[in-house]
């Protein structure tokens, strides 16, 4: 359900042969606190492996086929607030999506809060019924039998909520009561 299903294909993916410069900074993840300011990444047959800027000098800069990928993160050391004074400082425009958050990602990214999952949904309602249509599509291609949604609109409900699939049924199952209604209604068949 949360699994990165597009980091791999739209960001950690391709740029073999390049230069890649993103914003990046250590005190948004532990992994990323361990990065350094220029590396070099290489995919093996084991893996992925990342070499520092001395470690690159060392080996006189090599690029094996153009399969490396340069990595530079010019901001790697700044604070959320030097970004905020930069930007303030030189009277930059500002990214409307941090109305929303902290952190700008990829829209309807697996893990994006409920809340930033529906600033998108209302922001760009093409894109969201676009997304909704290739859901729809991709129900309709299961099995009836095995689906665990019949419409996209209840699977997207379901995958905003970030529940457990369990519990999410289990919720939608459950019998609404107001006691409040209730016990005026009955006041008022008793008049």
């Amino acid at each position: 359900m949360y699994m990165r299903y597009c980091c791999a294909i739209l960001k950690e993916g391709g740029g073999e042969g390049c230069a890649v410069i993103t914003g990046v900074r250590r005190d948004e993840s532990r992994k990323r606190a361990a990065y350094m300011p220029v590396q070099r990444r290489r995919r093996t047959k084991s893996g992925a492996e990342t070499k520092d800027l001395d470690q690159m000098e060392a080996a006189n800069f090599e690029c094996v086929s153009g399969k490396d990928k340069f990595m530079i993160y010019p901001i790697l050391d700044w604070t959320e607030a030097d970004v905020w004074a930069f930007l303030a400082e030189r009277n930059l425009p500002r990214n409307p999506c941090y109305d929303n958050g902290h952190r700008v990602g990829c829209m309807f990214c697996p893990f994006a809060s409920k809340k930033q999952k529906d600033y998108y949904t209302n922001r760009y309602p093409k894109f969201h019924t676009t997304l909704i249509a290739h859901l729809q599509r991709y129900l309709d291609k299961q099995d009836p039998s095995r689906r665990n949604f019949t419409t996209a609109e209840e699977y997207f409900a379901w995958w905003k909520s970030k529940e457990n699939i369990n519990t999410y049924r289990a919720k939608k199952r459950q019998l609404n009561i107001n006691f409040d209604e209730m016990k005026s209604s009955k006041k008022g068949d008793m008049l």
